[in-house]
């Protein structure tokens, strides 16, 4: 494992060092991923416990690692970073499983990944981040 959102603790990202990664774009996109999962916070979108529909511990799981993933490639895309497709694909494809292939979930999940995406380029614009393509855009 290169990385974590503690959730349960701290609220902290714990990635390991950039050199541990075998390119740049790794690097980032596990970032981005990590900042996806951070962005459901109960102190942000509250994702966390918006999910009680799902049955299970590993339907929640699941589910959550499906947002983080989609809302990572939409990040990546929107930076220009190269995403894997064919890990992201089967990363997806695991998760998806785990949900029964049920599409339900899948259209769900990818409005959560809307939404994470937005908040995560917000917060970002009204932190002064402007070296973002597209920064001067509102994005609600």
């Amino acid at each position: 494992m290169k990385a974590i959102h503690n959730y349960y603790g701290s609220d902290e990202i714990n990635l390991v060092r950039k050199e541990q990664f075998t390119s740049n774009d790794g690097y980032y996109s596990t970032i981005l991923h990590e900042l996806s999962h951070w962005s459901g916070h109960p102190t942000r979108l509250n994702r966390f416990h918006d999910n009680e529909w799902l049955e299970t511990r590993n339907k929640k799981y699941a589910f959550e690692e499906l947002v983080a993933e989609i809302s990572s490639a939409y990040l990546c895309r929107f930076f220009d970073i190269d995403k894997p497709i064919k890990h992201s694909a089967a990363y997806v494809k695991s998760w998806l499983t785990e949900l029964e292939n049920d599409t339900y979930f899948v259209y769900r999940a990818f409005a959560k990944a809307e939404q994470a995406f937005k908040y995560l380029l917000k917060t970002a614009y009204d932190n002064g981040f402007s070296a973002i393509p597209g920064a001067t855009e509102k994005v609600a």
